[in-house]
C-alpha cells in the first residue's frame, strides 16, 4: 500500500512539473504567431504554411480562437487589436455573407468567433456579423426532418456532429450578447437533437445521422470537442 501511494505521489508531481504554465503558453503564441501571423493596415491573417498563402475558411475561424483564448487569459490590450485585426482581414478574404460556403459547420465556427470577438472588442459588428449568419444558417440548415438538427452542407444529405455542437455553442453566446432568448430555445432545440440522435451510452458521438435514417458511426475528434 505504501509503495502504491508513494508511486502515486511520484506520478502526480511529476506532472505538477511537467504541466504548462503561464510562460510556457506565451512562448508558444508568440513563437505561432512569428512564424505564420501577418499584418498590414489593420487586417491580418495566418499564412497556410511558412511559405505563405492563406489558411483556410475554416482554419482561419479557429485561428481566431486561438487569439481569443490569448486573450481571455491575459487581456493584454495588443492580443484584443489582433482579435480585431484577424476579423478584418478574414471579412476581407470572404466578406461579410458566408452563405456561399455550403458547409454549415464552417460558418458556425466563424460565428463563434465572432460571437467571442464581440465578448473581448465590444464591437457591435462582430455581434452583427454572428447574428446575421447565424439566422442565415438555421434558415436553410434546421428543419423537422430526421426528428430536428442542422444540416451539414447545403447538400442536406445528413445531419452530423461537427455543425450542430458548434451551432448549439453560437446559439447560446447568440442568446448571452444579443440578450435574446429565441437564441436559448434554438441552442436546447440543437443540443436535444444530437444527444438523442448521435450519443451513445458509452460517451462517443457518432459523426453523422443521414437523410436515409442510417447513422455514420464513426467517431471524430471534433465530435467529442
Amino acid at each position: 500500500m505504501r509503495t502504491l501511494t508513494a508511486l502515486g505521489i511520484f506520478l502526480f508531481t511529476s506532472f505538477m512539473a511537467l504541466a504548462i504554465d503561464p510562460r510556457a503558453a506565451d512562448i508558444a503564441f508568440a513563437s505561432y504567431n512569428s512564424h505564420f501571423y501577418v499584418s498590414h493596415g489593420g487586417r491580418g491573417y495566418f499564412k497556410e504554411n511558412t511559405d505563405g498563402g492563406h489558411s483556410h475558411f475554416w482554419v482561419r475561424a479557429e485561428q481566431i480562437e486561438m487569439i481569443e483564448d490569448a486573450y481571455d487569459r491575459t487581456h493584454n490590450p495588443e492580443t484584443r487589436e489582433m482579435i480585431r485585426d484577424a476579423i478584418a482581414g478574414f471579412m476581407r478574404g470572404h466578406g461579410s455573407d458566408w452563405t456561399t460556403n455550403k458547409y454549415n459547420d464552417d460558418i458556425m465556427w466563424i460565428t463563434i468567433a465572432c460571437c467571442r470577438a464581440y465578448q473581448a472588442t465590444g464591437d457591435d459588428s462582430d455581434r452583427a456579423l454572428a447574428k446575421h449568419n447565424f439566422d442565415a444558417v438555421y434558415a436553410r440548415g434546421f428543419d423537422s426532418k430526421l426528428g430536428g438538427g442542422v444540416y451539414w452542407t447545403t447538400d442536406n444529405r445528413s445531419k452530423n456532429a461537427c455543425v450542430n455542437g458548434p451551432a448549439t455553442i453560437a446559439a447560446g453566446l447568440l442568446c448571452k450578447i444579443c440578450d435574446d432568448k429565441s437564441y436559448l430555445t434554438k441552442a436546447e432545440m440543437i443540443y436535444a437533437w444530437e444527444r438523442q440522435a448521435l450519443f451513445t451510452t458509452n460517451g462517443a458521438i457518432h459523426d453523422n445521422l443521414r437523410i436515409s435514417g442510417r447513422i455514420g458511426r464513426k467517431v471524430f475528434t471534433y465530435n467529442e470537442g
